[in-house]
């Protein structure tokens, strides 16, 4: 299942995508390819046009890429 975020009045909310057909009811801010399935990385790189590198899915997210909520809920 693959995990996409997208923001709904200003706030952060994950939805669980079992499919491409699915995925194009979305409009995400993030796409989490945390330990892909070959389907979900085929229906990332096809909806989004995108070449995702083998080597991309062992590296580390950077600590700036992360982002940071406050305890009001926004980011």
């Amino acid at each position: 299942m693959l995990n996409i975020f997208t923001l709904a009045n200003g706030r952060l909310v994950q939805e669980e995508i079992e499919s491409l057909e699915e995925l194009s009811r979305f409009q995400p801010i993030w796409v989490d390819l945390e330990s892909p399935t070959l389907d979900e990385k085929r229906w990332v790189t096809q909806y989004y046009g995108l070449s995702i590198p083998e080597d991309a899915m062992d590296e580390d997210i950077e600590e700036s890429a992360r982002f940071y909520e406050e305890d009001n809920g926004e980011l």
